[in-house]
């Protein structure tokens, strides 16, 4: 149980920082330029770290209970198969 508490919560930091990577970018702020009229002048940190932990918590909780499923031997094969598989 503790093993899925860290998973969980060290996938959540992960997606944490691609987050802000993808966000911060020169070329996602051009294109999301678009939704000026509409979005939020401000970003509330605490929400969106609260919500990229869930997601990482969704995303082990998924990968625990599909891996007896997923082909692969090791759990990095299993892993990448989710992964492919999740972004197909």
């Amino acid at each position: 149980m503790l093993n899925l508490i860290l998973a969980s919560l060290a996938t959540g930091v992960l997606v944490g920082a691609m987050d802000a990577v993808i966000n911060a970018n020169p070329s996602a702020r051009r294109l999301n330029a678009v939704y000026a009229p509409v979005a939020r002048t401000e970003i509330n940190a605490v929400a969106g770290s609260l919500i990229d932990l869930a997601y990482g918590g969704v995303i082990v909780l998924t990968y625990y209970q599909l891996a007896p499923a997923l082909p692969g031997a090791t759990g990095l094969e299993k892993g990448l198969a989710l992964g492919v598989g999740t972004w197909f």
